[in-house]
């Protein structure tokens, strides 16, 4: 598996900068081969995480 430092970067850019993000990684994986498409996928898995430690963080 690749780097994921790269991916981590791209999607953090696309959901804060992007009106469509959902539309936009979308996009991005389509245009990804299939290594790059797992690593897209193992990056936003790790994104989510990420997310939802930020949020349980803030509302507790």
């Amino acid at each position: 598996m690749e780097n994921l430092t790269p991916y981590l970067n791209k999607i953090e850019t696309i959901l804060s900068n992007h009106q469509h993000p959902e539309l936009d990684l979308f996009q991005l994986y389509n245009s990804c081969n299939k290594e790059q498409q797992l690593s897209l996928v193992a990056s936003m898995i790790g994104k989510l995480i990420e997310q939802n430690k930020k949020l349980k963080h803030n509302i507790i």
